[in-house]
């Protein structure tokens, strides 16, 4: 008889410690996405938690929900601290971000484009730049960045960045941003860029920009909160999360001027604190997550078709599971690996910059892949 109780012990000791462990790797997060004006839809997504997962969800403005893909509405834009949290009475697992509430689009249908007309010679100052908008309610304002005009068309201008904000009855505002260019320049210089998340680094953004004309170029970047640098590769810190125009305007050495702004929203783990924006020149300083070193993906940047190698990696009971992620973060495919090595189709995905990700016995491997 003691023997048998012994036994039992023992087995019910194991599975206590089996339970634990796989506890220990509980890794919940979620992704989320703005479908409609203050409307935010949430996804859960479980690395490891065990089942079944209930989930509670504070929204940052008060407000809870339960769960696993709650929609919320928020009635102010602005940054929030969302957390989720799943387990139960003895062990419990919370993963925070922060969202952005687009405030631009609460409410306002206000649209605004615009037009220009060179100027006749790089000096010269006759070039305009008009302003077009739809959806605005009642009378509307013009406000111009050379404040030099009270209406929908502003004059004088010489070649350069010009923008104008349009506010209607209801306050609702939309703006547009043109380059003015001018006769007698080549016209044949342009300015583009691209924002990626640092797969290892938390808070942490890198800037690529792509430069056509003549080199050297005279680079000034707007931040989008109020402040600004000069130069090719500056870096800037944000004081919190939040959505932010970013502008890059650069001067060629025949003068050429081109333009280009994006609007990005940048995203931490609570709703204050710095975000870091460093100017690269290339991808090849962006280190990426490497504890399981021996996981190798291969070629790099993919055509077509990518292969996945585990190298010798234990592979666990039911497999490895690998997820894709766009730039939003958002997933774009999944798979399970059962084999060391696995040969993985495109499936249709756009080019651009993507993340591969695992969770191997709580430790996290990541790899940055360019599609083209």
């Amino acid at each position: 008889m003691k023997k048998i109780t012994f036994l039992f012990y023992t087995l019910f000791l194991s599975m206590l410690l089996s339970a634990n462990s796989l506890s220990a790797q509980c890794v919940p997060s979620f992704t989320w996405s703005e479908t409609s004006a203050g409307v935010i839809s949430f996804v859960f997504a479980s690395n490891n938690c065990p089942a079944p997962v209930n989930a509670v969800w504070t929204m940052g403005d008060g407000s809870s929900a339960t769960g696993l893909n709650p929609v919320h509405t928020y009635t102010s834009s602005g940054a929030y601290a969302v957390c989720c949290i799943v387990g139960d009475s003895v062990n419990q697992y919370t993963f925070c971000d922060s969202i952005y509430v687009n405030g631009g689009a609460l409410g306002c249908t206000i649209a605004a484009t615009m037009s220009t007309t060179p100027a006749s010679c790089p000096a010269c100052m006759d070039g305009t730049a008009t302003v077009s908008f739809t959806g605005a309610v009642g009378n509307v304002t013009f406000s111009w960045s050379d404040s030099s005009s009270s209406g929908a068309t502003d004059f004088h201008l010489a070649s350069g960045t010009v923008s104008c904000c349009v506010t209607d009855a209801n306050g609702c505002t939309a703006c547009a941003d043109a380059t003015v260019g001018a006769q007698g320049n080549s016209n044949s210089c342009s300015a583009d860029f691209s924002l990626v998340a640092d797969s290892l680094t938390a808070h942490t953004y890198w800037i690529i920009p792509v430069l056509t004309g003549t080199a050297p170029f005279t680079c000034t970047w707007s931040w989008g909160d109020g402040a600004s640098s000069t130069g090719m590769y500056p870096t800037h810190t944000y004081n919190g999360a939040g959505s932010y125009a970013i502008c890059l305007d650069a001067i060629d050495a025949d003068s050429c001027v081109s333009h280009f702004c994006g609007t990005f929203s940048l995203q931490r783990s609570a709703t204050s604190g710095p975000i870091n924006v460093a100017v690269v020149s290339t991808m090849n300083g962006i280190q990426n997550t490497s504890p399981l070193g021996g996981i190798e993906l291969y070629p790099n940047p993919v055509s077509n078709m990518f292969t996945l190698s585990l190298n010798g990696l234990a592979i666990p009971a039911g497999g490895l599971e690998f997820s894709m992620f766009d730039q939003q973060g958002k997933k774009v495919i999944s798979w399970n690996q059962t084999a060391q090595q696995m040969n993985i189709e495109r499936q249709g995905l756009a080019n651009g910059i993507y993340f591969v990700k695992t969770l191997v016995n709580g430790a996290a491997w990541s790899r940055k892949v360019v599609i083209n």
